[in-house]
């Protein structure tokens, strides 16, 4: 703060306003989704990007501000991000924002994953509460904010979830989510009966645009669980292709028609 303020007044100002019982952070962003509101509907179409991060503080109390799994203190941070869907890496704001506290210590010595694991899917689903629920609400204030906007929602892996797709698929609105478990599926227009797999419909699909992305190398450095999710991989180009006519993103990738399906 007092590199970014400049000067001790401003820095003591800001210390009032932060430790003031009147702020809080859900005051705080909803000024921020207001304005953030106001630019997508300047844009008209648009990208929300959900994702979760998490916050470290390694010098606070865990006991009162909540457990990483690490062990150390901080919190999770769930953000729904709009981008402006007819421009090049043009942010508008952040229109969902929430805090996620573990009260519960991790069990030393294991990952996140493993923890998770320890549950089964019907352990989860009778739970009144769980964490998963983010993606629902960051699905629906997206919607409820952006009225009268063609929203594009995007997430990765986490999302994957039947109930979620349902869910965006009854409000009419368009999403990205990345496949994690290869679910039964079949076409819209198949009236034979037979389900194939998403993976399989997919293939069967004809790409119209694909876009050549850079993917960094991946070390294995991690733990042993974190390693089987995410395994070590050499840079590379991915190539990833989009069956929707008419979509350009401009920028310095470069999009190229491919052959159709026969």
């Amino acid at each position: 703060m007092p590199a970014a303020l400049g000067n001790d007044a401003a820095v003591q100002g800001c210390y009032r306003f932060v430790n003031n019982p009147e702020v809080c952070f859900d005051a705080l962003h909803a000024a921020h989704a207001a304005a953030t509101r106001q630019r997508a509907l300047a844009a008209d179409r648009v990208l929300v990007l959900h994702d979760t991060t998490h916050c470290s503080f390694e010098n606070l109390d865990p006991e009162e501000l909540g457990y990483l799994p690490t062990g150390k203190a901080g919190f999770h941070v769930h953000l729904g991000l709009v981008l402006d869907g007819s421009a090049w890496k043009r942010p508008l704001g952040v229109i969902h924002a929430e805090t996620l506290h573990r009260t519960e210590k991790p069990r030393p010595n294991r990952s996140e994953a493993a923890q998770e694991a320890q549950e089964s899917g019907t352990d989860t689903a009778r739970q009144t509460h769980k964490e998963f629920d983010r993606w629902f609400r960051g699905i629906m204030a997206a919607h409820e904010s952006l009225a009268g906007v063609q929203v594009t929602h995007v997430a990765d892996r986490e999302s994957d979830s039947y109930a979620l797709m349902a869910t965006t698929v009854a409000l009419r609105e368009d999403f990205i989510f990345r496949s994690r478990v290869d679910r039964r599926s079949r076409r819209a227009d198949d009236t034979s009966g037979v389900w194939s797999t998403v993976r399989e419909v997919a293939r069967c699909g004809a790409g119209v645009l694909e876009r050549e992305v850079p993917l960094s190398r991946r070390r294995a450095d991690g733990p042993p669980a974190q390693t089987k999710v995410h395994p070590p991989r050499k840079m590379r180009l991915a190539s990833c292709a989009s069956p929707r006519r008419g979509s350009s993103f401009p920028g310095r990738s470069t999009w190229r028609t491919l052959s159709p399906a026969p």
